[in-house]
This record gives structure tokens, sequence and C-alpha cells, in this order.
């Protein structure tokens, strides 16, 4: 509802997905994109212009500050607000 309300009209989101560092980085990073890509894809279907989101994996590389990268709480999704 806020991506289509007036106050955000036009502006963009990207969707980051990221992981905790068990296991590999490529199955890590295709995890984080799959993760990002479910968010986008379900705003996507709420009505949202497919051009105003994009969505990116980061896999382990952006651990949650003073947590270790293999703390279970690096396993999110963020939302951020471009433009």
């Amino acid at each position: 509802a806020a991506m289509q309300s007036p106050r955000l009209a036009g502006r963009r989101l990207r969707i980051e997905g990221h992981t905790d560092s068990v296991g590999g980085r490529s199955g890590n990073l295709t995890l984080s994109q799959a993760r990002a890509r479910a968010v986008a894809d379900s705003l996507i279907a709420a009505g949202v212009d497919p051009a105003r989101i994009e969505a990116i994996g980061y896999g382990f590389d952006r651990p949650l500050p003073g947590r270790s990268s293999r703390a279970g709480s690096n396993r999110r999704v963020e939302a951020v607000l471009l433009d």
C-alpha cells in the first residue's frame, strides 16, 4: 500500500536479499537473489510497477552490524527506498 500512495509516487525500491555464511558463496548468492526476487514478485503482484523495483542478492557479504556472518539473523530481506 505504501508504494502505491501519492507520497511515494514515482519512487523506486531496492529489495535486498541476505543470508548467513553457512554453506558456499555461490549457493548463498543464489538463495539471497531468490529471496529478494520473491519479495519483488509479491509487490508486483500487488500492483506495484515492476520498473520501480529492483531485486539484488548479496549473499553473506553484508551481515547485520555487530553480528557474526554465521548468525541466523542475517537471513533476511530488506527494502531500501531509492531516488
